[in-house]
């Protein structure tokens, strides 16, 4: 029981160390941050999509 009282704290300090070197983004940290996000999901749906077409005309059938 004592050991599992150690590592909740230990836990608790280290999400709190955590706390305390983050912070808030800029504006122009966060634009940069969506723009890059933005692209790596509509990266991920063109690869999809061209998959989807590419296995439709292995299969004949049609989308």
């Amino acid at each position: 029981m004592n050991m599992d009282k150690k590592r909740f704290t230990d836990t608790l300090r280290g999400y709190k160390k955590v706390l305390r070197l983050t912070k808030k983004p800029d504006r122009k940290e966060f634009s940069q941050t969506a723009k890059v996000c933005a692209i790596g999901i509509a990266l991920v749906a063109v690869i999809g999509f061209f998959v989807k077409i590419v296995s439709s005309l292995i299969q004949g059938t049609t989308f």
